[in-house]
């Protein structure tokens, strides 16, 4: 199984107004109907919904009557531009190994892996993750990119070169919501 890094541009405040108001109603089915809406509303909601668990217009309409996170990684996805994805692919495994030679701290190279966890933007987030194997969502703040740009812009061109080349693209985007899956 191929496990992949994405990155998508990401409107962190979007989403977590959107989700605290759908949780706040304390409504599941309304918290159900709006994450269906965006389903229905958006072409990047779709493909993400399918490209991390499979799930099409049949699969929601009979599967998890009363499972808030799925619910909400619906709407999560509908604050995402999934037109590009700017994450690192396969080569995220590289940046373990190649973490120091690119200037970032351990720290810094899992951030860029797996982002803050969603919990971060609210407790009630905690368990929104795709419906995937290996699935983990996690989120990319703009001063955290600026941090790490800054770290593999201070450092010698030393390091995958291809990796370094992905990173920077990547931080060019934040704030990014980051997925790995497989």
């Amino acid at each position: 199984m191929t496990v992949a890094h994405d990155a998508y541009p990401f409107d962190a405040e979007g989403f977590t107004a959107e989700a605290r108001a759908l949780l706040d109603a304390d409504d599941p089915a309304g918290l159900r109907d709006a994450a269906l809406a965006a389903y229905h509303d958006s072409a990047d909601v779709r493909t993400l919904a399918d490209r991390y668990g499979g799930w099409d217009h049949d699969a929601l309409a009979v599967e998890l009557d009363d499972d808030p996170p799925f619910w909400l990684l619906l709407v999560l996805y509908r604050h995402l531009d999934a037109g590009t994805s700017y994450g690192l692919g396969v080569q995220w495994p590289d940046l373990a190994g190649a973490h120091a030679t690119l200037g970032l701290t351990t720290q810094d190279a899992e951030l860029l892996v797996r982002g803050r966890r969603l919990s971060a933007l609210d407790p009630r987030f905690a368990d929104v993750q795709p419906a995937s194997t290996a699935g983990h969502a996690g989120w990319l703040a703009a001063e955290d990119a600026q941090r790490c740009a800054r770290a593999l812009t201070s450092s010698a061109d030393d390091g995958p070169a291809s990796l370094r080349s992905a990173l920077r693209e990547m931080l060019d985007h934040a704030p990014l919501c980051v997925i790995v899956s497989g």
